[in-house]
């Protein structure tokens, strides 16, 4: 059996209202033994300690390989001093990753909402039972229109991976020999959205 674990983590946050992510790590330990994780909201900069999230998890998933896609990168307290706060998506397979992409997903402008750019990391793996296409992503909360924006382009991008499975290019050298994609695909993820909504409908027609 193939286990996928997703998890919103918001940074660390517990229901308690506290900030740590070794409970959320020590959590996961207990939850079960998992094939891949998919992990939204890991930040970098933005809780009061600052910590690099993203190194932390992948310090604490061994036997596991991680992938990070961010999806906000910005100047943190000064610009000239350099440090940059990050917050996006983190993926953990225990199986060979063939192929990561990052892709990403419309922010129209909406000037009356809050928003923040929104992007989806896809991997290819080697699971037990044939190559598989796993795609993480954390779609936009306040706004309707700027997630079915965000559903469309994950259509696209299913539409063109199978193409791309079922089409293969021209083999290729260094970077053109791409590996091949898989046509059983995978969405996981913080979709922002309730069931029979009609961005659910949207992206399941």
């Amino acid at each position: 059996m193939f286990k996928l674990v997703t998890w919103n983590i918001q940074s660390g946050r517990s229901p308690d209202g506290k900030t740590d992510l070794n409970r959320i790590i020590a959590c996961l330990d207990r939850f079960c033994s998992f094939d891949m994780l998919c992990v939204q909201e890991v930040s970098h900069g933005y809780t009061a300690g600052g910590e690099d999230q993203f190194s932390m998890l992948r310090a604490r998933l061994p036997g596991y390989t991680g992938f990070k896609a961010v999806a906000c990168d910005t100047a943190a307290s000064g610009v000239r001093d350099g440090a940059r706060r990050r917050f996006g998506l983190m993926v953990f397979s225990r199986h060979p990753v063939l192929q990561a992409l990052r892709h990403c997903l419309p922010w129209p402008s909406e000037p009356e909402v809050m928003s923040m750019p929104r992007t989806a990391l896809e991997l290819t793996v080697a699971a037990p039972g044939g190559l598989l296409r796993v795609s993480s992503v954390h779609l936009e909360y306040f706004s309707q229109r700027q997630r079915m924006a965000q559903v469309e382009r994950l259509r696209e991008l299913h539409r063109e991976a199978s193409l791309h499975a079922s089409r293969p290019p021209v083999p290729g050298h260094g970077p053109f020999a791409a590996p091949p994609r898989a046509m059983p695909a995978l969405l996981a993820g913080d979709f922002n959205m309730l069931p029979g909504s009609p961005e659910h409908q949207r992206l399941l027609a």
